[in-house]
Parts: C-alpha cells; structure tokens; sequence
C-alpha cells in the first residue's frame, strides 16, 4: 500500500493559471527523514549543494584541458561556463518539484503534512507516479529554452544529460510522449519549478549575454557524468547536513548566502574524500629524472623523450618494441606531458590482468613519490581483487590520515606540506574508482566505459581528463579488440590523449587502432601511415601523422636457440631439465591450460623433490587457480625470486600458465613453452635473458637463451594440437604459427619479430608443397576462425554503447547489462572479455558448527560480514572455470550476508571437509596445497 488514500486530491484536477502568484521556494523537499522529528532538506538547498559541489570540481579537481574543451564547445568563456555548468547540474532534481515525488512519502513519515503545504500554496495535487529523473528532463528541455534562451536543440541535450543522473539516460518516449502529465502538473507547478531555477540562477550569478550550446552526444555525456558525480558528493548528508531540523518547519533562507555555506562544505566534501590538493607540475623533466634508476635511456625512451616535444593533445602514440625495452617508462614520460605541458590529469594505465596491474601500481606509486614528493596525489587500483592489495590498504590507511586533516581544513593544516601518495575509499566502487587522477587497474575497466551498463558516461567522463595507456594490446582477441575499438572513437571525441603498447603487433591491428581513434577525433579515418619500420613508434593526432622508426638497443638484440621437444613425455623433460640445470640456473616452464601445468608438476616433483638454498621450493607452481591468499604468496614468491632486484636462487623452476607472460618483469636462463600463436610465443621470450644484471650469474652453458617449444605431434605434416590448447588458442593461429617457426633453429631477436608476426597475422595461404590433408586443415581451420571472429565481433557489437557520433543522446545506451553477475545468461552480462565461463567461490571448511575459515573462525552467512571479516573471506575467494562443475556451483544461493556486501556480492561459499574435498553436481572439487584447485571424477 502506498498511503495515497491518506491525501485528499478534492478540486486538484484542472490546471490553474499562475499569472500572478507567488510561490514560496522552500516548501518543496528533496530529502526526508525518516520520522517527522529527524528533519528534511529543501529542494532547493540539495539544488544549491550540488552547484556548489560542481563549482569546486571545476576549480579544484578538473584540469585546464577539460575545462579549456568544454568551454570551447560550449561556446562561452571558461568563467560562464562555470556558472552555466553548476547551474545545469544544480537543476538536475527539478523533477522533484512535481506532485509524483513529493506525494511519494509514507502516511507515517508525514505524507499529510506536505500534502497540506501544497496545497495551501495553491499546488494541484494527482495520484501519478513517474521517475524524477524523466520528469527533470521533460521540465528542463522547455524552461531551458522558454526561460533561460537556449537553442530547441541544445536545451534538449541538456535536459536529457541531466535528467540521466540515476545512470540511463531517459529515452525520447519515457520524457515527451509517455510521461503522465498528471505526474509532472502543470500550471501552478511550471511555476513553482521556474521560480526555483531562477533562485538558483540567480545565487549562481548566471550570465545574461551568454548562451551555451550543447548539440554533440559527447559533450552531453561528459555533462552527464559531472552532474551525477557532483549530485552523489551533494547527497553526502555528513558534509550537507538537512537544514530543517523538524518536519514541521519550513526554513526561510537567503539563496546567496546558503550557497556560500554550500561552497564551504564542498571545499570540505572533496578535500575529506580526498580529491583536492595536487596539479601537475608546472614544468618538465627528462626521462632520467622521472626515472633516477635510468642512467642511459633505451633507444625507444630516447625516440619517446624527443617526440614528447612536439606532441599535441589530442593524439594517439603506439609504441612497438621488443620486450624488456622500457616501453612501461616511455609511456609514462607521455602522460607526463600531457599533464604537465598539455593540461591533462595523470593517466589510466590498463593492463591484461590482476597479477600485472599489481606490479605496476608498486611502479607507478614509485614515479608519484619521485615526481611530487611535495604533494599529495591519489592512485587507484582497480580490479576485482584489488582491495586485498596491502600497498592499497597502506596507502588508503595513510590517505585517511591526511584527508581527516584536510576536512578540519586550511586552519589545522597551515603552511605545512603534506607530501604522499595516498589512495581514497570514497574511490573503492566501480562507478567511482577511475575518478583520482591517476590508475592503475585491468582494460577491463576501461572497457566497461563503453558496455551498456548503469552510469556507462560517469566512466567516460573520469577516463577523459586523464592519458589512458593501454598495455600488451596485442593480447586482446577479437571480442576485446572491437570494445577497444569503440573506446578508442569515444576518447578521440572527448580529446584524450591514448599511449598503446605493444611489442608485437600486426601491421593491419596499428591500422585499425588509428583509424578508430580518428573516427572519434573527426580526423581523415582512411589516412595512411607512413612507412616505418620495426621498432617503431607510430604518431597521430590532427594534422601530424608520423612513423617513427629507431635502432633496438644492444641490450634487445639476442640470438635464441629453438629446440623442439616432444610431448606428453614428462619424464623425459625432467631428465632433459635435469641435464640443462646440472651447472645450476633458473628455468620457467609456461604451460597452456592449467590442468596440463598441474600435471606436469605433479611429474616433475620425482626429478626436483627438494628445496633451493633459500628454503624455498626448487620446483614451484603458479596459476590463477588457487585461492587468492596462496596465489598471491605464489606471485610475491616468484618476484622475489625472478624479478630485476629478485634473489635468484643457485637453481630453481617454475611450471606456470599465461600469468607470467605479459608485463611481469621477470627473468629466466632457459625457457620452455607450450606452442601458442606467435606473438605470445615471444612474449614468453621476453622473460628469457631479460635483465642483462643477471647475465654473469647464469651458468656457463646457459649463457646463450635456449628456447624449448614442446612440438605438437606430427603425422606427416599435419600437427596435432592437444584439446587443452586448441581450446585456449584459434587452431588456424596455432597452425600457421606451427609453420612459421617448424623450420628455424634460431630466432633472431627484434630483427625476426615483425616477419613472424605479419606471416601469421596477415593474409596467407597455403604453404606451397603442402599435403592434401595440410591444405585441408588449413581450409577447415580458416573458415572456423573467420566464422568465430565474426561471432565474437557481433558480440561485442551487442554489448557496446553507440558511437560518439550518434545523433541523439538518447539513443546510446539501448539496453541494460549486468556486471559481476555469472547466473545471467551471456547475453544480459556486461563482459568486457569472452573467456571461458567461471564462477567466483569462496573456499571454506566444514566446522562442528556450520562454515569456518581454514583458522577455525565460524562464517556467519546470513549476517553481511563487516570489512575486515569480508577482506578475510575474499582472500579465500578463486574463480572456478571448470565446464563440468559450473552450472551446480551457480545453483547454490548467494548467502543472505554476501549479497549485502559490495565486496561479496556474487559470490558462492564452496565447503570442504577434513581432507579438502567437495562434493559439487556429480564431481569432487579437491583443494590441495600445492596443486590449487583440482576437479576428480568421484
């Protein structure tokens, strides 16, 4: 029941003229407690707070670039533009002031009570209910052009930008042709909402000569996210407290005057949440002093310091180098000048995976600390697990500290420098994570800038005042390509600066990657680039397309032996292993699947039983699928061990899966890998003989890198792909990859990368000589690739949120998709990757009393478990992919308690019993110490 029978609606039926009538501003609430003694907030005060919050971000948190844009598209001087925004996003909630929202409360909240308020001011009063956010924008796109002289066109993008601030933008029918009008009210309510954005325009001081113009779905969408970020720091009720303290008080206020107060409480908002306080540095620096530990640049540092004088912001740099060339540094000096000469706001660094964005945040809080030692700067890291990072935790917990001193504000802290790198909780929700100015975190974050999701343009809006970086872009499949791509045409539109990395990338994948950035840019897409060759840096941007090729360092250029080694003889690789580390050295050994690394493990065990002189294992394991707590110990192990600054132990192996084959600065004296596609066999090379530090170390035969690829078997000259790696890799790729490498012995290193990678990449056909039954794999394998890459480009096509140069704002976002939500069906997900299905669980143990941690503590699942209980419970969390167990994990419920809490939401306990089984569908999931995660038939 919703209480409407309480109100009388006698003699509200018919519109009423308001010539005439005076309307008391105040009266109308957009807060209420939840008794008629716990207060109320006008809607007016909540309209004037969030201007107020607005003001702040565009004086304190927005860099000069974004305001220097939006300005210009506007039309008007930054200063009107100020007014102009703070006054579009103060009206966001107009829609409140309609009879479906303040009719809403419940008769025991005073339903009555505001009801007889209305109508004593005269208001009609009906019984319709509508979304506010739609009413807002159906109020605005008239009173915007009727009131304040706006074009037709530009008040209807405003209205339909502000009236999204919920996360959807409302679609054309839900505001002009299917809104009830009783909802809104007419007559004495357009009044009413006229005289409250008028009081706001006029404690705005909004300029009467200027008029803005806002007719692009991208500068609408960028208003979109300002309005919602702005309206969720205003609705914080501890920084905007209510300011009638009784339900049966109507406060009588000064507009000017509570809009000075508001401004004081969103300087303290932000400045306790821990966004004020740090611009770029004024001026540059070369790369050896944002990087003190380089002596002398490599030859791609060098290219990139020379071309950072003369780069223009808007533009896309792609980087291609040989693994180990110090790409990482080249991209960051970049995003440092675009910052510091650009007026941009740090950078987004997007990485393939956890393990790698977790290296990287210790790498770029290390650059912070250097660059601004006197400041204090807010990074991010942002993935699914990143609140289990300690070096988060540390910078959170010392976050806390400074911003507690910032919100007692400028008196408590004085002159006093507070120099540190800090991160914020306020930042911990997906929605808000990409706000700081800096971030470190998974593509797939950035990616879900352009899904169909709740509040897609709040993502849009925090990547477009930074540089984004996009890591081992080559590692992304199709599906996660063609998100790339649309990304890339939404930062080309907002003029965000994009750095790509990569160190092998086919020559028609560069293409594509410009030529989306120059869709969005409004650039000539069909340009073609020049000529370079590898390694090279490739430049875009307006009108300065450039090609830029270098010399490779000494330091890249090696010799690497192939040797090819049959399999499934793990034995036989033992002893060969044996034989290869008998003078001492350190060997990884990369498998594809994780089953396949398991038992390979398990084998290896009789050859390598014992410990290294460090007491650590000699032979080790690392996957993802152990619980998060032991593949993080695992992870920290092999850095310590294999890592630039690692303690090498005098003999040590590592049997690992693809975690270790992208961005993990980690270095091995001989490797052996499963074949993969080309680019990724060489990107395992890129651990091989990495750090030239380590060269004197490594025992005399292996002095020169050896690479073992296990060979496929044969039969004539058709290989024979195992199922495990014909189901991770395209069987055409790891075919033509087969042909490419079968015939060499050596690989010479960079000079071989670009040919192997464009004669696996590019259009080929069939090798001259070749079998019927290899000409006949060929075919069959082509057409089942092409067939697959056009599903998974249709798939993500589904998924993604039209271009930035669609017509109507309304139209981007055309459905709803879910993240984090494994039981839906693929199709209502938003997937920023096509990987196998998995289902998050949560290892437990069964207890005399229900659920433990392994510890013996008893697990609570109906209560929501506080943050250090949850933090404990994550830890213990690990994805579990395996076909054969998934759909009888997704029928067990989320606890009660999990699904209240944001960090275990999704989650399935999975209970094992004393010797670390569990019985799952018709299969036993077995937990071992050392294997991980092992699903056994019964």
């Amino acid at each position: 029941m919703d209480g409407t029978s309480e109100v009388d609606l006698s003699g509200a039926g018919s519109p009423v003229g308001a010539a005439g009538w005076r309307v008391d501003p105040w009266i109308f609430w957009a807060k209420w407690g939840s008794g008629p003694d716990l207060g109320w907030h006008p809607l007016l005060c909540h309209m004037l707070d969030v201007a107020a919050v607005t003001l702040q971000m565009w004086r304190r948190v927005l860099p000069a670039a974004w305001k220097a844009r939006i300005s210009g598209v506007l039309g008007v001087g930054q200063e009107d533009a100020e007014r102009w925004l703070a006054f579009f996003a103060g009206g966001h909630d107009i829609g409140k002031a309609s009879p479906a929202f303040q009719l809403q409360l419940r008769p025991e909240q005073g339903r009555e009570l505001v009801a007889r308020r209305l109508r004593d001011a005269g208001l009609p009063l009906f019984n319709a209910r509508a979304p506010h956010g739609t009413i807002s924008a159906n109020v605005l796109e008239t009173v915007l052009a009727d009131v304040f002289g706006l074009s037709g066109r530009s008040a209807r993008w405003v209205a339909f930008a502000v009236g999204g601030h919920h996360g959807f933008v409302p679609s054309y029918d839900e505001v002009r042709r299917d809104l009830d009008q009783q909802a809104v009210g007419w007559g004495m309510w357009d009044a009413a909402r006229e005289v409250l954005l008028c009081r706001l325009a006029d404690a705005l001081g909004l300029p009467g000569s200027s008029r803005p113009t806002v007719e692009s779905t991208p500068d609408a969408f960028m208003l979109a996210g300002l309005v919602s970020v702005a309206d969720w720091i205003g609705s914080n009720e501890e920084y905007f407290p209510y300011a009638a303290q009784s339900a049966l008080q109507v406060p009588q206020l000064d507009a000017e005057a509570y809009l000075e107060r508001a401004m004081r409480q969103a300087e303290r908002a932000m400045a306790s949440l821990g966004w004020v306080g740090w611009r770029p540095a004024s001026g540059s620096m070369r790369l050896t002093e944002l990087f003190p530990y380089i002596r002398q640049p490599t030859t791609v540092q060098a290219a990139a310091e020379e071309l950072a004088g003369e780069v223009k912001s808007p533009s896309i740099t792609i980087i291609e180098a040989p693994m180990g060339e110090g790409k990482t540094e080249a991209a960051m000096l970049l995003a440092d000048t675009f910052s510091t000469a650009h007026g941009m706001s740090g950078c987004y660094f997007a990485l393939p995976t956890m393990a790698t964005s977790n290296q990287m945040f210790g790498r770029v809080t290390d650059y912070l600390r250097h660059r601004y030692p006197e400041d204090v700067v807010v990074v991010n890291l942002v993935h699914g697990h990143s609140d289990l990072s300690a070096l988060l935790q540390e910078l959170r917990q010392k976050g806390e500290e400074i911003f507690q001193l910032q919100g007692v504000y400028d008196e408590a802290l004085g002159d006093e420098q507070l120099g540190a790198v800090v991160a914020g909780q306020w930042f911990t929700r997906g929605k808000r994570a990409l706000l700081p100015p800096y971030g470190v975190g998974t593509v797939d974050q950035a990616l879900l800038a352009v899904l169909q999701v709740k509040h897609v343009f709040v993502r849009l809006f925090a990547l477009s005042t930074k540089t984004v970086i996009v890591d081992e872009v080559h590692a992304y499949d199709v599906y996660m390509t063609t998100l790339l791509h649309r990304l890339l045409e939404w930062l080309g539109a907002l003029s965000v600066p994009v750095v790509v990395l990569s160190a092998t990338l086919p020559s028609a994948r560069r293409r594509e990657l410009v030529k989306a950035y120059a869709r969005g840019a409004g650039w000539q897409a069909e340009r073609d680039l020049p000529p370079a060759g590898y390694p090279r840096i490739t430049y875009a941007a307006a009108e300065d397309v450039r090609g830029i090729h270098f010399a490779p360092s000494e330091a890249s250029r090696r010799k690497v032996a192939l040797r090819w080694v049959s399999a499934p003889e793990h034995e036989a690789l033992g002893q060969l292993l044996a034989e290869a580390l008998s003078q001492g050295g350190c060997a990884a050994i990369i498998c594809n699947t994780v089953p396949r690394a398991q038992a390979l493990y398990s084998a290896l065990r009789e050859v390598f039983p014992g410990l290294a002189e460090d007491g650590m294992p000699e032979l080790d394991l690392l996957h993802a699928r152990y619980p998060y707590e032991e593949r993080e110990v695992r992870e920290a192990r092999t850095l310590g061990r294999f890592s630039r600054n690692g303690r090498r132990p005098h003999r040590a192996i590592l049997v690992a899966t693809q975690v270790i084959e992208q961005s993990l600065d980690l270095d091995f004296d001989l490797m052996v890998t499963d074949l993969a596609p080309v680019d990724l066999v060489l990107q395992r090379m890129g651990r091989l003989h990495r750090h030239p530090v380590h060269d004197p170390l490594r025992p005399e035969r292996l002095r020169s890198p050896e690479l073992w690829v296990v060979s496929p078997q044969v039969m004539g000259d058709v290989p024979i792909f195992d199922r495990g790696s014909a189901s991770v890799y395209d069987e055409h790729t790891l075919l033509r990859s087969w042909l490419a490498l079968r015939d060499r012995d050596t690989l010479q290193l960079p000079e071989d990368i670009e040919e192997l990678v464009e004669q696996v990449y590019s259009d080929g056909r069939v090798p001259q000589g070749a079998s019927e039954e290899l000409r006949s794999l060929w075919e069959r394998t082509f057409k089942a690739q092409q067939k697959v890459l056009r599903e998974d480009s249709l798939q993500a096509k589904y998924r993604y949120i039209k271009g930035p140069g669609y017509n109507s704002i309304w139209g981007i976002v055309t459905a709803s998709v879910e993240e984090d939500a494994p039981e839906l069906h693929p199709a209502l997900q938003a997937l920023t990757r096509l990987a196998e299905p998995s289902v998050s669980a949560v290892c437990l143990v069964a207890g005399s009393g229900g659920p433990c941690l392994p510890d013996g503590t008893p697990v609570d699942l109906d209560t929501p478990p506080d943050a250090a209980m949850a933090e404990r419970l994550l830890r213990r969390s690990v994805a579990i992919t395996d076909a054969r167990v998934l759909d009888p994990l997704l029928d067990v419920p989320v606890p009660k308690g999990w699904e209240r809490s944001s960090l275990l939401r999704g989650y399935r306990p999975l209970v094992f019993d004393a010797s670390g089984r569990a019985m799952v569908g018709r299969w036993i999931v077995r937990i071992d110490p050392e294997l991980g995660i092992v699903v056994e038939s019964p």
